[in-house]
């Protein structure tokens, strides 16, 4: 039987808590909890009030090196050499019918031949190098650059948008792609990878916000 663990940050603290997860009604709205079970059977179970955009399922899967993948959470694929973002729903893989839909957890991911990857996350942890990097609540950075500015959405679709850097014949290139619509803004090769970022997401962002 598959794990049942869901996480999230506690409202006190910023801290994650991890255990089983529920909402109740209050006054100004759903108060969201993550409940850890005691480790004596004899004392009572240890409630956390988190917040609730922060919440997310385990997946059941763990990436090389056993650690446990949960929704929200950065990761690297290193036999593809791209990065993506761990979801739960709806998803469709390249070239599948467009009456087919798959349900479950996914990987949306950006960069060259994104378009030709597949999105079930238990496949690339199945035959795939996959490493979690981080996750989109504790490095908003990896969404958006190595300074931690964020991208603009995707000006098409209003999907998230990703940035990754990679080497060329002659110096560095940088891709920004939309996780939603996989609408793609490549840039020119420069000396510096730094520079590379900075340019892609200056013109990303400039192009976001004049349509």
């Amino acid at each position: 039987m598959r794990e049942i663990l869901f996480r999230g940050k506690r409202e006190d603290t910023g801290e994650w808590a991890y255990g089983y997860y529920s909402a109740l009604p209050d006054v100004a709205g759903a108060v969201y909890m993550i409940e850890s079970p005691a480790k004596n059977p004899d004392e009572r179970n240890i409630t956390y009030f988190v917040n609730c955009s922060t919440v997310g399922q385990f997946t059941g899967l763990h990436d090389k090196n056993g650690k446990r993948i949960f929704e929200g959470d950065m990761i690297r694929d290193e036999f593809c050499n791209a990065n993506g973002v761990v979801k739960f729903g709806e998803y469709a893989n390249p070239c599948s019918s467009p009456y087919t839909c798959n349900v479950g957890f996914s990987v949306e991911r950006a960069g060259r031949g994104a378009m030709m990857l597949r999105k079930d996350l238990g496949h690339f942890c199945k035959y795939q190098e996959i490493v979690i990097i981080g996750n989109i609540h504790d490095n908003p950075e990896l969404l958006g650059g190595n300074e931690g500015s964020k991208l603009k959405p995707c000006p098409f679709c209003g999907s998230t948008a990703v940035i990754e850097s990679f080497a060329v014949r002659k110096g560095y290139k940088a891709n920004v792609q939309c996780t939603g619509c996989l609408a793609v803004m490549p840039t020119v090769a420069y000396d510096l990878e730094e520079t590379a970022f900075l340019e892609a997401k200056r013109t990303w962002n400039r192009r976001a916000e004049h349509g």
